[in-house]
C-alpha cells in the first residue's frame, strides 16, 4: 500500500476499522504478525451482526496481506 498514497479520509476508515473491529478478533496479534492462516482461524470472531463493516476488514487485511508486484521484484 506504500507504493500510492492514501487519501485522508480513506486513511481514517483504514484506522478505524483497524483500531474497531478487528482488535475482538485478533486480540493482542501484532498486525506485522497476522497471516492468512491467522485470518482464516480469526475471522468466524468477527460479529456476524456486521457485514457491511466485515467486508472492509477483510478487503483491508487482504491488501495488506497481499505482497505488491513491486514488493515482489525487491526481493
Amino acid at each position: 500500500m506504500a507504493d500510492r498514497p492514501l487519501k485522508p479520509r480513506t486513511c481514517d476508515g483504514y484506522t478505524h476499522l483497524v483500531s474497531r473491529y478487528l482488535p475482538p478478533a485478533f486480540g493482542d496479534t501484532a498486525i506485522t504478525a497476522i497471516t492468512p492462516r491467522i485470518v482464516r482461524k480469526c475471522w468466524p470472531g468477527l460479529d456476524q451482526a456486521t457485514p457491511t463493516v466485515n467486508a472492509p476488514a477483510y478487503a483491508l487485511l487482504k491488501a495488506v496481506l497481499t505482497p505488491s508486484p513491486s514488493s515482489l521484484r525487491r526481493r
